[in-house]
């Protein structure tokens, strides 16, 4: 117990616990301990099957009453409580007054053991007990030490073989420990063991005085038990407890907590003809630079601070790439393939939208397939790649046009019309948002749509996008 600060304040031990809480008072040393342990359990073992024990709800001037007419057959092995002992002694006896006591509704439970500890049942081993103890030389104590074989505290000197026989054959006197603690002032108690069993019984003597305290467990259980003696331990501190943390982490060391978390992310001003060289050549703004391989495929930087106009076309508020934009990459890079040489497209498909996060750039890769002619956008990594859109490259010569049309029939049949704000109205209420740079109609009615050439889109572009895409 060397976690607590300055040691333990008083030490108190049940039945064969006494040898640790000598050990841990000074007294003994590991070594003695051990060999009173090693003997106590040893002798006792020869006297399997020689009894049994019994819990009860009885006090201790009752226990003794009830057992007096048995004799040696049924002694009191331990006062736990004011209304808790254990009984010890011949099974036929025990079974007897346990009869007796469910006639008479008191609680009473046999425990799993064939040995009568603290019973006469232990007389036959006192020499040999004696024997195996004789070499003991215990010390004074350097904790205060209440006894349980005895009553009263100890010194220290006194607890020798004859103790030790006291120990076996007399009753545990726990509960008037506990009343003695309680007295001078303690009421927190840490109980050493596998499993908390002590804790029932402090608390009842504790309340029968009146007296508030608390009984915590080293281990439980199934339970992690590293954790379960650190929770202790800090409840202990908690409660006032000293508790020398470098014993429980001796190889440990301060570790300062961690500085404000700045992200540390960097601004760079960069001129336009530095970034250029940086990046490398771009064959166009949409479609990017030409990537080295096999298969032609063309990756592009997209964002709404290099290429403003990208940021106008919104949908529910957030930044969307225009479906012409995929247009105008799929163009583009058929011309660069062909020479510049006409291109249609064919069997496009929009399949996913591409959304454009203020402050990040995306990365966006045309593809082509040369045995097909079909091309994909994409992004995201090849395990994890999202295709934006995806169509057929048609070379060759341009359709035929169709018939001219009567613009002047085409208007005396228009019967409404939208002038550019109305227009504009329409496509917000319909979650559609364009900023100026690429609002370019300038009204629209049944039959026709004016546009007029805003500025901030490449002027290289075929379909300038976005102002061709369309929202209904």
């Amino acid at each position: 117990m060397a976690v607590l600060g300055g040691g333990p304040g008083r030490v108190v031990g049940h039945s064969t616990g006494e040898a640790a809480a000598f050990y841990e008072a000074g007294v003994y040393t590991l070594e003695e301990a051990v060999t009173v342990i090693v003997h106590r359990s040893r002798l006792q073992q020869t006297l399997v099957g020689t009894g049994t024990m019994m819990a009860a709800s009885l006090t201790q001037e009752e226990a003794q009453r009830r057992v007096r007419p048995f004799g040696a057959r049924v002694s009191v092995a331990a006062v736990n409580a004011p209304a808790s002992v254990t009984l010890a002694g011949d099974a036929d006896a025990l079974e007897e007054l346990a009869d007796q006591l469910a006639d008479e509704g008191v609680f009473h439970r046999f425990l799993d053991v064939l040995v009568p500890y603290h019973s006469a049942r232990m007389d036959p081993i006192q020499d040999e007990l004696l024997t195996s103890l004789a070499d003991l030389r215990p010390k004074p104590a350097e904790v205060p030490l209440y006894l349980t074989g005895r009553e009263g505290r100890a010194e220290g000197p006194e607890l020798d073989a004859d103790y030790w026989w006291d120990n076996v054959r007399r009753t545990v006197r726990f509960h008037a420990a506990v009343n003695r603690l309680a007295e001078d002032g303690h009421s927190v108690f840490l109980e050493i063991g596998p499993h908390p069993v002590l804790g029932h019984a402090i608390r009842e003597g504790l309340d029968a005085r009146g007296s508030q305290g608390r009984c915590l467990p080293s281990i439980r259980r199934r339970e992690d038990e590293p954790e379960r003696m650190a929770t202790s331990l800090a409840q202990l501190h908690g409660l006032g407890v000293e508790i020398d943390w470098s014993a429980l982490h001796p190889e440990g060391a301060p570790v300062p907590l961690p500085p404000y978390p700045w992200k540390r992310d960097r601004y760079w001003v960069e001129p336009e003809n530095v970034a250029r060289v940086r990046l490398g050549r771009v064959d166009h703004p949409l479609l990017g630079r030409r990537l080295p391989g096999a298969d032609p495929a063309w990756e592009a930087s997209l964002d709404t601070e290099t290429t403003p106009y990208l940021a106008d076309h919104r949908i529910q508020g957030k930044a969307v790439f225009p479906a012409a934009g995929y247009l105008e990459m799929a163009i583009q890079a058929a011309r660069a393939l062909t020479g510049g040489e006409r291109a249609g497209l064919a069997d496009v498909e929009f399949r996913r939208a591409l959304f454009l996060p203020t402050g990040s750039v995306t990365r966006a890769r045309v593809s082509f397939a040369p045995h097909d002619a079909a091309f994909a956008v994409a992004t995201g990594s090849i395990d994890q790649r999202s295709v934006h859109a995806a169509g057929t490259v048609r070379g060759g010569q341009p359709r035929r046009l169709g018939p001219d049309l009567d613009v002047d029939a085409v208007r005396g049949r228009a019967d409404r019309s939208l002038d550019a704000t109305r227009a504009t109205r329409r496509w917000v209420s319909w979650g559609t948002t364009t900023g100026p740079r690429s609002r370019a109609s300038s009204g629209c009615g049944p039959a026709r749509t004016r546009h007029s050439r805003s500025s901030g889109r490449p002027r290289r572009s075929g379909a300038r996008p976005p102002t061709t895409t369309s929202t209904r």
